[in-house]
């Protein structure tokens, strides 16, 4: 408990909260893969060498111009940065190489 001073010039005691305890999506995302799961779709890796999602078919890109985001065809789209995919991430189990890579 710490003291604070209201409004009106009272000193009062007041509880000291703790956290909510909810992680971030960089701190789900770096769980998920030091477990060797995918970060978006938490499907196992697949352990390819040099597959990522850079270069995975289900990859996609959602807007135009400046504001154009990777997707995976794999999630459902929320319009969000939750389904944002990073082209460096490892492939998962459903990756597919592109055509004529």
């Amino acid at each position: 408990m710490t003291p604070q001073t209201d409004l009106f010039g009272d000193t009062r005691t007041m509880p000291v909260l703790a956290p909510l305890g909810r992680e971030t999506m960089q701190q789900r995302h770096a769980r998920r893969l030091a477990h060797d799961r995918h970060p978006l779709t938490n499907l196992p890796l697949c352990g390819i060498e040099g597959a990522t999602c850079g270069n995975c078919q289900h990859r996609f890109r959602r807007g135009g111009g400046a504001r154009s985001y990777n997707k995976c065809d794999l999630m459902r789209n929320t319009g969000g940065p939750g389904t944002d995919l990073r082209l460096k991430w490892p492939g998962c189990m459903s990756w597919k190489g592109k055509v004529g890579t």
